[in-house]
């Protein structure tokens, strides 16, 4: 018996020496499916490298016990990610995403409490409710994965939650839990839960580590997915715009390595909505402002002339959009821009845009008496008729039309829109825009462009509309008119002008050098011009006749010049025009600008400002950021300002 108690001690040595030396090789091999709490590994770290004491049985199951302690204080405080990211310091090759590499387990908190008490647990720590695709923060008696003492009873439930760590949040806002608690939210959560366990005397907390969950990459939203894949030092891409089915990214040139397996995240993430994914390749140094693209994941052309890759479809406004992404521009962005003017010129009709109806402003009120109800009846149908009777037709002259995000709406108000582009492609998907839509148009087929008709395509099967016939005049048109034309926007403005054509609305929607093509509405008349070019606006019907009154107009003031424009003067002519400004002082910024261009005094447009001497008149508008120092406004303003009233 003596030999055999000194021999064991140094035969248990040697093996656990031997073991070290294994594992040594083996578990850098075996580190990210290894969990902390194994024994071999916690044992091992526990034995001095040149120990030469005998390790006694005592001290074997001291270690093990020392180690099942560091195991649960190292998981007292549960983390997002139980398990490290993955190692992509070398970007994988293109078209490759290893999914298995998001596969972890994580410890959660877990209540155990009864059935009864769920509810009001739940309406208690919602906030911080464990939630992901495919499981769900209560755990049922029969999907319980620990063995429990005593086990879960038919009666008892455990409900899954989880508090972000405070070191978390100060050292890693991407890596931080989607609702982006704050300090003071997570010290409101722990008051919470020890309210709710004060006032639950038989629910109690499972001890640490907590509830194990098995996460997969299904499990993980976008924002997890994505943290998860990119190195530490590369910011997460934080948002995307999209257009129809196409999302369009403005990677940073460090996360341009990743650019494919950020794309296929995006779509496995969204895979409903996003069927291609593109990156903006470069800056936009063309007259047209057609973004450089790449497309960097999902479907690179559409099939047989349908909807695909860069050919989308968006509706806005209560209108359908068609048109490759790569060949005009676009920003959905602008979504309410587009919808704020287009309410704003319809308020000239009444019709406010379509947004505002007679049940709304006129709803009988149940809790009156009878006699204010026949009162209101009386008046709703005051207002009806009044609404029948025949509106003032409003005109509207869009200078940059692109393909119709403000012409086409309003046509299909009823507005009568002069639109042109100098985009080739853009002036292509304008008219087939307004037929898709059944808005009315002159009667010639669009120029033949001189791009690819490829990227052509329609809203169904179906063989596209014959055009309407034109109604004579504008006075009888009902539900708009759409006169499309594809050239410069001075060469636009002024064969408009020339012909004496009336309107009550201008837009300029081209925010980079809108302002510069002001000067034309301070230019002196020389002679009629002529315009027989293809798409221009001399190649339809003429859709109106020449003001007897402008002409009187020309005549006054004997010899001197008259302004091109001049015969509008008086009209309550409105001009919207968008710009880019970059100074502290935007709003400042784009009236001295315009007022230079126009050669009038800034003080002229100042006053019309709001709190001005005649406020009111001129409008400034701030469309949104484009950058941090760079802003988009819109400043309105009437011609009568320029024309001298």
């Amino acid at each position: 018996m003596m030999k055999v108690s000194a021999i064991l001690p140094r035969a248990l040595t040697l093996c656990a020496l031997w073991g070290r030396g294994a594992a040594s090789v083996l578990l850098p091999r075996r580190r990210r499916s290894c969990h902390p709490s194994s024994s071999l590994h916690f044992v091992l770290r526990h034995i001095p490298p040149t120990s030469t004491r005998p390790l006694s049985m005592v001290h074997f199951k001291s270690s093990c016990i020392s180690c099942s302690r560091i195991t649960a204080a190292s998981c007292s405080t549960t983390r997002q990610f139980s398990s490290p990211p993955p190692d992509l310091s070398t970007p994988p090759p293109p078209q490759l995403l290893d999914r298995s590499l998001f596969d972890e387990i994580r410890y959660l908190q877990a209540l155990r409490l009864p059935a009864s008490d769920c509810h009001k647990a739940i309406q208690c720590l919602a906030p911080y409710l464990f939630r992901t695709t495919g499981q769900r923060s209560v755990v049922l008696p029969g999907e319980c994965k620990l063995n429990l003492s005593p086990p879960l009873g038919p009666d008892e439930r455990l409900l899954l939650f989880s508090f972000p760590s405070t070191e978390q949040h100060d050292n890693d806002e991407d890596s931080r839990c989607t609702t982006a608690m704050t300090k003071e939210q997570l010290k409101e959560g722990q008051h919470r839960l020890t309210d709710l366990l004060q006032s639950l005397p038989s629910a109690y907390l499972l001890p640490s580590p907590g509830y194990p969950v098995q996460l997969t990459y299904a499990d993980l939203s976008l924002h997890q997915a994505l943290r998860r894949l990119l190195p530490p030092s590369l910011a997460v891409p934080s948002s995307f715009e999209t257009v129809g089915h196409l999302a369009h990214l403005n990677l940073r040139p460090e996360a341009l390595p990743y650019k494919h397996q950020i794309a296929q995240v995006i779509l496995d993430k969204n895979p409903k909505r996003i069927k291609t994914v593109v990156n903006k390749i470069g800056e936009i140094e063309n007259t047209f402002r057609v973004l450089p693209l790449e497309v960097i994941g999902g479907e690179a052309e559409g099939e047989g002339g349908r909807e695909g890759g860069t050919l989308v479809k968006v509706k806005e406004s209560g209108a359908w959009f068609a048109f490759d992404f790569r060949e005009v521009y676009w920003n959905s962005r602008l979504q309410g821009e587009h919808a704020r003017m287009i309410d704003v010129v319809c308020e000239g009709r009444g019709t406010g845009g379509q947004r505002g109806g007679t049940k709304s402003a006129m709803a009988v009120d149940t809790g009156k008496k009878e006699t204010k109800k026949k009162e209101t009846k009386k008046e709703q149908q005051q207002q009806l008729e009044e609404e029948e009777q025949p509106r003032e037709t409003v005109v509207v002259w869009d200078v940059f039309a692109g393909v119709g995000p403000f012409s086409i709406p309003l046509a299909m108000r009823g507005c009568y829109v002069y639109a042109n582009d100098l985009n080739d492609r853009s002036y292509h998907y304008l008219c087939q825009n307004a037929r898709q839509n059944k808005v009315v148009l002159p009667p010639f087929p669009p120029p033949a462009s001189s791009s690819s008709s490829s990227s052509s395509f329609s809203f169904s099967s179906a063989a596209t509309t014959t055009t309407p016939a034109v109604p004579a005049t504008a006075a009888a048109v009902t539900a708009g008119y759409l006169h499309p034309s594809n050239q410069d926007g001075r060469a636009f403005l002024r064969y408009l002008a020339s012909k004496k054509r009336q309107v009550s609305h201008i837009i300029m929607n081209l925010p980079a050098t809108a302002y510069e093509f002001l000067d034309v509405f301070a230019e002196e008349k020389e002679g009629e011009m002529e315009d027989g070019r293809e798409g221009g606006l001399d190649g339809g019907t003429e859709l109106s006749t020449t003001s007897a009154e402008g002409e009187e107009e020309g005549r006054e003031g004997g010899g001197k010049k008259e302004l091109l424009f001049g015969y509008l003067k008086g009209k309550g002519v409105m001009v919207h025009v968008y710009m880019f400004s970059k100074a502290e002082d935007a709003e400042s910024d784009v009236i001295k600008r315009a007022a230079a261009v126009m050669g009038v005094k800034v003080e002229t447009l100042e006053e019309g400002r709001e709190g001005g001497r005649e406020g009111g008149r001129v409008g400034v508008y701030h469309v949104r950021d484009v950058a941090p120092k760079k802003r988009m406004i819109c400043l309105s303003f009437p011609l009568d300002l320029v024309l001298g009233e």
